[in-house]
């Protein structure tokens, strides 16, 4: 859509504030190699137990989906983030 809009229910944002947002400074993350694979070891921790929990509930999420995430996923249920691919 046009100005700003978000699609259904989507922010709405004036000229004012849409100057705002671009001048908003730009930020550099410095992360190094190893922080890079253990965030993506995490990430595929974190996607292992969500694609579990859709291929057992056919996509249709229940109040137990939240559970078997979390208790798949080491980094959420024990709070222990996988250090290699092997883990994740």
């Amino acid at each position: 859509g046009e100005g700003g809009e978000g699609g259904e229910g989507g922010a709405v944002w004036d000229e004012e504030e849409r100057e705002a947002l671009v001048s908003l400074p730009s930020v550099e993350l410095l992360i190094d190699r190893e922080g890079s694979l253990r965030a993506l070891c995490g990430l595929a921790d974190l996607l292992y137990g969500y694609c579990y929990d859709v291929r057992a509930t056919e996509g249709e999420p229940t109040c137990e989906s939240g559970w078997t995430v979390r208790m798949l996923s080491t980094q959420l249920s024990w709070l222990d983030p996988p250090a290699s691919p092997a883990e994740a």
